[in-house]
């Protein structure tokens, strides 16, 4: 009789915690699925609250320092998750090597849930030095049918922003654009990507 109240009570908890999955929007099942892979690989995410990014609060800024439910995107068939991070839990001292991930998801149907394809889909741009993940504003993936192409709306700095040492002077002020990439090399494995379109965009108004 022991046993079987035991087996019941774990199954019941099993069988709640499944629900209340399954209750979540599709978004909000990516937004967990990234956030908990996120939390296993990597510290000091923008999942987390913390004192970097006002405790969940963050200031406005041009860069993404806590990740919602709003940096999960829709694309062809799948979804992207834009976060942060420290990769491998590997600090260093001077932050240098915090990264940024954009993350595909998609449903596996065998494995009834929404499973992670690829950790991150984009590590640069051919010819844009200034380009990172972080400054991110918009995020649209665009169907061509032969090579990923995705429309970015972002914030971006260029070379006069630097000093000799390579440091943002304090008078430096971002650009706003707007950029159309694509795979350059057209393969399942490329995350390199190259400009299609670009034009900066006037804020002002």
């Amino acid at each position: 009789m022991k046993l079987r109240t035991a087996l019941f009570a774990v199954f019941s908890i099993f069988s709640t915690s499944t629900i209340s999955f399954a209750q979540l929007t599709h978004k909000e099942q990516v937004f967990q699925t990234v956030k908990n892979y996120a939390l296993a690989t990597a510290c000091r995410t923008t999942f987390e609250e913390s004192e970097e990014n006002n405790y969940g609060n963050p200031e406005d800024t041009i860069y993404i320092s806590y990740t919602t439910t709003d940096h999960v995107y829709l694309g062809n068939n799948r979804y992207f998750v834009l976060w942060g991070g420290f990769d491998g839990c590997s600090i260093a001292a001077t932050g240098e090597n915090y990264t940024y991930q954009l993350t595909e998801v998609e449903y596996n149907e065998n494995a009834n849930r929404f499973l992670i394809s690829f950790p991150t889909i984009i590590e640069g741009v051919t010819g844009e030095g200034f380009f990172t993940l972080a400054n991110i504003d918009r995020f649209e993936e665009l169907n061509d049918g032969i090579r990923r192409t995705f429309e970015l709306y972002l914030y971006m700095f260029n070379e006069h922003d630097v000093d000799n040492e390579g440091y943002l002077k304090k008078s430096a002020q971002p650009g706003y654009y707007r950029m159309v990439i694509t795979e350059d090399v057209p393969n399942e494995f490329s995350n390199m990507y190259k400009v299609v379109e670009k034009n900066r965009i006037d804020r002002t108004n």
